[in-house]
């Protein structure tokens, strides 16, 4: 499972470096978004392996909840600067929501892997 959190992680940081190449032929602030935040999950990603971090299922949502509030939220910051001139309060909304869920979430996957880690279940490098 280890090796897996490695390949993911490249995986992503690869997939990061590419969107952001797009961006530099054609700047847009969701392709910057989206280049920028698979970067930086990579990197976590491949750091969690590396400790053996047991977050769990809450910890993976948390961390897909968060990347697609700030899709969302990307997605409208796009629009204004597209000055296609539409509501963006329910976009702004939804994007809020979904980060805020997916910090909770992150949150409630930490105490697992520090509950697991104080039973001896933790690192082992």
């Amino acid at each position: 499972m280890r090796y897996f959190g490695f390949i993911l992680g490249a995986l992503l940081n690869l997939s990061g470096i590419v969107g952001l190449a797009a961006v530099y032929r054609d700047f847009s602030f969701q392709q910057f978004v989206i280049g920028m935040s698979l970067i930086v999950i990579g990197i976590l990603t491949m750091m969690a392996a590396k400790i053996r971090y047991k977050g769990g299922l809450l910890s993976i949502i948390g961390v897909v909840l968060s990347f697609f509030g700030l899709i969302a939220i990307s997605v409208e910051i796009d629009s204004i600067i597209g000055s296609t001139q539409k509501s963006v309060y329910a976009g702004l909304a939804l994007g809020i929501i979904l980060i805020l869920t997916g910090i909770i979430l992150l949150r409630l996957g930490h105490r697992r892997h520090l509950r697991l880690a104080r039973q001896g279940h933790g690192n082992k490098s």
